[in-house]
């Protein structure tokens, strides 16, 4: 057998996959794109706790695209649907929420007292009421820096997916809620 007929290894496999993603986003502007690609071929590379390369684990390019559109919120055509944007986000939201206190719940034997609960807006007279920031589809990094900024506490949740790592996939309360500052915004990553 000759190295023309070797199959590529995982990061060139990666790089393909990373290459036809970026195809089928092509109508998104392009500092959009590049963000939600950036490190995805490193990510893909990386080998799961089963043994299996990523790239081989996560469906095909069009569909990993279309995961991506969804959690950014912007539909097939690239149009933004911000009138169903934060129904799907609430959704998604409680889904991923659902499976994080789920998961809390297995982790902790049953002992659901550790399962954190929803934060409750209360202002007192002296608090201002804020509105929680769309974080979804933003690198932990920056979704931290900008609900820092408006004063809120923070705590991560990391959850396996095919997105790349750190990239928040969920939050709670949903964008667009109101919120006292000092409260705590959940937020779910990507492993």
């Amino acid at each position: 057998m000759t190295d023309a007929d070797d199959p590529p290894d995982a990061a060139t496999r990666a790089e393909e996959f990373t290459r036809r993603v970026e195809h089928y986003l092509s109508d998104l502007p392009p500092n959009t794109r590049s963000r939600l690609i950036e490190g995805l071929a490193d990510h893909l590379a990386e080998v799961n706790e089963h043994g299996t390369v990523l790239v081989d684990d996560v469906g095909t390019p069009e569909a990993y695209a279309a995961e991506l559109r969804q959690t950014l919120g912007v539909d097939a055509a690239g149009g933004d649907r911000s009138r169903s944007r934060s129904l799907v986000a609430g959704v998604t939201a409680g889904v991923l929420l659902l499976a994080a206190v789920m998961l809390a719940v297995v982790l902790n034997n049953g002992n659901d007292d550790q399962v954190p609960s929803s934060p409750t807006p209360t202002a007192s007279p002296n608090q201002k009421m804020l509105k929680t920031p769309t974080v979804v589809g933003l690198k932990l990094s920056d979704a931290q820096d900008e609900l820092k900024n408006l004063g809120l506490a923070i705590t991560v949740t990391e959850k396996s997916t095919s997105l790349p790592p750190n990239t928040v996939v969920a939050q709670d309360p949903e964008a667009g809620s109101q919120i006292t500052a000092g409260e705590f915004v959940r937020l779910v990553v990507s492993r």
